[in-house]
């Protein structure tokens, strides 16, 4: 079988990105032919071209504003895999935001559409969502929740599969305690110091605000307390700015350098949290940070 994949930032830091990479390189092993459509260079770049047929670069992959000028670029980019790839038997989009896309490269080579819902959908859809919706051969939510959120606007009624996110047992494990005393020493975390980190990206979405001043609010009664802060390299401009100004603020809490391998960070940490002040699809951290007993 021959899948087309699509990708806006292939980035090791998000957890619909690895889920895509995860998932395309695994149906490599199994015999199947993935290419690849991506908007953005990213580190997982490299990762994809050692196992994909093909992998090419396109204008644009997402409708956010689903605004004339984002809709013509999408429908070129759709044409663009049309002429230089070659024709899947199923296209996939991993994503709501870029399902357009996904319809529009369907309706070109006349092939099913399949379709994960990872995020929270707008409050309400255009008729060119509706479109690509009822496009979509097939829809799979990550959760339950948003199963529910989509069906509420009057998609997929029934027929939206679930299909939870899943992690690799064989890297997200407990630590042995020896592993975990020397982690925590090499991060200058005292023994009896009670360690709370948060892993994922620094927008305003995520909540991390909040949580710095709980923090600083809980040291009152809890003392001892560290908060490990295990950001990302910044998506755009403006998460850049955000994150530098949250790292100005001073407290109980250290700044962590971007990293892919999380696991020894989650293994000396108590307590993960998850501080989202917006709605999470699933958040992919709750599944790894249950995965290595925390």
């Amino acid at each position: 079988m021959k899948l087309l994949v699509s990708e806006v930032l292939p980035r090791s830091a998000g957890g619909a990105q690895r889920s895509l990479v995860e998932m395309a390189e695994n149906l490599t092993q199994r015999g199947h032919e993935i290419n690849l459509a991506y908007e953005r260079s990213g580190e997982l770049l490299a990762r994809y071209a050692s196992f994909c047929a093909g992998v090419i670069h396109v204008p644009r992959l997402r409708v956010e504003e689903r605004a004339v000028r984002q809709v013509l670029s999408v429908a070129g980019s759709a044409v663009r895999v049309r002429h230089l790839l070659p024709r899947p038997d199923v296209v996939h989009a991993n994503e709501f935001w870029a399902l357009i896309f996904g319809a529009f490269v369907a309706t070109l080579v006349r092939r099913p559409l399949v379709c994960h819902l990872r995020e929270v959908p707008p409050a309400e859809l255009l008729p060119l969502d509706r479109w690509a919706l009822a496009r979509a051969t097939r829809l799979v939510a990550v959760s339950h929740y948003l199963r529910r959120r989509f069906e509420a606007l009057g998609v997929g009624c029934g027929s939206i599969a679930v299909v939870h996110d899943g992690v690799d047992p064989s890297r997200y494990r407990p630590l042995a305690e020896a592993q975990r005393t020397a982690t925590r020493r090499n991060l200058g975390i005292l023994g009896d110091e009670l360690v709370v980190l948060y892993a994922g990206r620094l927008t305003p979405a995520k909540g991390v605000e909040t949580l710095l001043e709980a923090v600083a609010r809980l040291r009152s009664s809890v003392p001892r307390v560290r908060l490990l802060l295990l950001g990302c390299h910044p998506w755009t401009t403006a998460e850049g700015t955000y994150a530098r100004r949250l790292q100005e603020r001073r407290g109980p809490h250290t700044w962590l350098p971007p990293t892919d391998d999380v696991v020894p960070y989650y293994g000396a940490a108590d307590v993960i949290v998850m501080p989202s002040v917006e709605p999470e699809g699933l958040g992919n951290v709750a599944i790894e940070a249950m995965a290595c007993e925390r």
